[in-house]
């Protein structure tokens, strides 16, 4: 396995992307690229955090054993439909399609409104 340090680098190359506690995930499937959310067993699961742990993944391939990992590695890469939108539910929440492509007006537009820099 070749090593790199850029999200962009891994997103080109990359078949899966099997990652825990990460926005390079949402970023990853933003992309087009399936992803295996891996949940270690000693993870809180009565804890909400919002978003990385137990929310963005509804739906979507994730594996709480690692004797399951090759299972769920070709489950993630057969990328079904249903696991597809389940993705494209994540990706519209956190980047809504309203204002993709926007974000460097509308950080401009928000310095300005409350006089950031001024």
């Amino acid at each position: 396995i070749d090593a790199t340090s850029d999200l962009a680098d891994v997103i080109a190359r990359a078949d899966l992307l099997c990652m825990d506690n990460t926005s390079a995930g949402p970023e990853a499937a933003a992309c087009g690229l399936p992803v295996l959310w891996l949940d270690a067993p000693h993870y809180r699961r009565d804890v909400e955090h919002g978003g990385r742990f137990w929310d963005w993944p509804k739906g979507q391939v994730s594996c709480d054993d690692p004797a399951r990992l090759p299972q769920r590695i070709a489950l993630a890469l057969a990328d079904t439909q249903g696991t597809f939108n389940a993705r494209q539910v994540m990706v519209d929440e956190i980047y809504p399609p309203a204002t993709r492509g926007q974000a460097a007006r509308l950080g401009v537009e928000a310095i300005v409104r409350h006089g950031i820099g001024t």
